[in-house]
């Protein structure tokens, strides 16, 4: 907790003098000697390095702490990217990160082609020492349903290329002294059950964090796959000094996702300072922030809760004739320029395999509902104002044709008033305290609104409810008497406006936690004996807790034939990494 604490008023030390001199936050955060927040490194727990389009991407994110060699407490987010051979990123994944680790997925498109891929992964913390400080992993994707294949392909295939062969690797049971991996049988059917054993070894504590993998091996080379235990070498030659690219102040998500910028004033007359904005994601979990600019304008916001809305809209507090422009800081900059992509060849003698794989994945897919992954949902809306709000569902009330009539026949202590010749929105004040002339926050659907207008313009049919809280607010040196919130039916107020003084900006939700289907076969009479069954991924378990010295697991087999290779990646609570491999046949 103290070490927590340090980190996050050094940091507030950086907020603070970044508003007078960048260029000595920025060399500060850049220098590994002297920069307050530790180096990181990343880790990606793969489930393949070779895919067909029409398959799951799996993978698990590990962030170590250089300073503790344990999993790192301090980045909150990481991101993960797929880059093609013309060194351009065509996948982007934001992973919440809680106490150094992530899990994420993604479907593989037609739209992506054969080719060689490097997947890249980083934190925010890692980028301000280099801008090519991030893990990277070769991976292949074969796309059989386009005629262009010269990503792929060679004019002559050498002898050498026409070998299949598969990359083992030199560390597949690194730190086998502290887990082993047994199953109950080495070989198994059909559809039948697998019991796999993970246990400690010796009497070192192995309390961690782990990540398991069940798939089937390929049979033709692929790229070799790093590991917990060898995945350092991938930094051995980062140059953290002199990196002449690093010219933005790039600041580490220490407690969240970062939104930052600045504001520029469109007319001489209009000053910078003590000027507020507010950030609005409007959904069922809203996220409502402010923030005080500095005197250059710039702004700050972290961003601490999970989100869903693919929309964010920043408003300067008072300014609804647009007279400052908001800028939002552009992506970090990322340096993929020496990256040397792996090189992986179809041959003719794969035709079948591919054919045949293909087929399977695509009478998979055709299954996929009757064997869903499960999104773990966003906990519900427990914020101050829920708690302390007194709510009018209309639907309970008589229903009135305006919102003017439904404040004055339905909602108590609050009202609509004119103020300098617009409708505006008061909350009366609780009982004893002092009156003000302050105006009530407003949020409908979780969006910001300064223009009371067009809420008191909307038809209230479309209003689902109500609801009113008479204390007081404070935003930094913002005040609002009461608070507001409005949720209409359809959930999508912030649609209907366009304004100048509205920007509105993409934002990318983390990837959101899932619970992975897990085959379970019966006596017969649950209906998925009936059901074709291709899977090669038998298992994927991204958070596997060794909180005892045995942990027992159950999968079942396909009807895919072959050897399949159980994987198991992750650390300790010590920081030892931890990579045990075991195979068994399925015939």
């Amino acid at each position: 907790m103290i070490k927590k604490l340090t980190y996050i008023f050094l940091l507030v030390a950086v907020f603070n003098t970044a508003m007078f001199a960048q260029t000595n936050v920025t060399t500060t955060l850049h220098n590994t000697e002297t920069s307050p927040v530790p180096m990181e490194q990343v880790f990606v727990h793969l489930n393949s390095s070779l895919f067909f389009v029409g398959e799951y991407v799996y993978y698990k994110v590990y962030v170590n702490n250089l300073k503790t060699e344990k999993l790192s407490k301090v980045s909150k987010i990481a991101y993960f990217e797929l880059i093609n051979e013309n060194k351009k990123s065509v996948l982007k994944q934001k992973i919440q990160l809680v106490s150094g680790t992530g899990q994420g997925d993604f479907f593989i498109p037609t739209t992506i082609p054969s080719g060689n891929y490097k997947v890249v992964s980083y934190t925010l913390n890692m980028l301000s020492k280099a801008s090519d400080n991030y893990f990277q992993q070769d991976i292949s994707i074969i796309n059989p349903y386009r005629g262009n294949q010269s990503a792929v392909t060679k004019n002559k295939a050498s002898e050498e290329d026409k070998k299949p062969k598969r990359f083992i690797g030199a560390s597949s049971n690194a730190n086998n002294e502290l887990l082993s991996l047994k199953t109950d049988k080495e070989k198994y059917s059909k559809r039948s059950p697998v019991s796999i054993q993970v246990k400690q070894l010796g009497n070192e504590v192995i309390s961690g964090d782990y990540s398991i993998s069940v798939r089937k091996n390929d049979t033709v080379s692929y790229a070799p796959m790093y590991s917990a235990t060898n995945f350092k070498s991938i930094y051995s030659n980062i140059n953290y000094d002199g990196d002449a690219t690093q010219q933005q102040l790039i600041l580490p998500e220490l407690r969240g996702e970062l939104i930052t910028g600045k504001i520029v004033a469109n007319s001489d007359s209009k000053k910078l300072d003590n000027q507020r904005i507010a950030l609005s994601i409007p959904e069922e979990n809203y996220i409502f922030k402010i923030s005080n600019v500095d005197p250059d304008g710039n702004f700050y916001f972290n961003i601490n809760k999970p989100y869903l809305n693919n929309t964010a809209s920043l408003q300067v507090i008072g300014d609804t004739n647009a007279v400052f422009d908001i800028q939002v800081d552009k992506q970090t900059p990322i340096s993929f320029e020496n990256l040397e992509f792996n090189k992986f060849y179809i041959t003719p003698e794969m035709e079948k395999m591919i054919v045949k794989r293909s087929v399977y994945n695509q009478v998979e897919n055709g299954y996929y509902r009757v064997k869903p992954d499960t999104i773990k949902t966003i906990p519900a809306d427990t914020s101050i104002y829920k708690k302390r709000s007194t709510v009018y569902n209309l639907d309970e009330y008589t229903r009135f044709p305006t919102m003017r009539e439904t404040m004055v026949e339905i909602v108590n202590d609050a009202w609509i008033t004119k103020n300098n010749g617009k409708n505006v929105f008061f909350v009366r004040n609780k009982e004893n305290s002092l009156p003000t002339s302050q105006p009530a926050l407003v949020l409908v659907d979780g969006f910001f609104v300064q223009d009371h207008e067009a809420l008191v313009n909307f038809n209230s049919n479309k209003v689902e409810s109500i609801s009113i809280v008479q204390d007081k607010y404070y935003y930094g040196s913002q005040t609002f008497q009461g608070v507001m919130l409005v949720e209409t039916i359809e959930g999508n107020f912030y649609e209907t406006l366009s304004k100048d003084y509205i920007k509105e900006i993409d934002i990318q939700p983390a990837q959101r936690k899932k619970q992975y289907f897990k085959q379970v076969y019966g006596n017969g009479t649950d209906g998925a004996s009936h059901i074709p069954d291709y899977r090669r991924q038998l298992l994927w378990l991204p958070e596997l807790k060794m909180d005892k010295n045995t942990k027992e697991l159950t999968l079942y087999t396909s009807d895919i034939p072959g050897t399949f290779e159980v994987t198991l990646q992750g650390f300790t609570e010590q920081g030892k990494p931890v990579s045990v491999k075991e195979t068994f046949i399925v015939e």
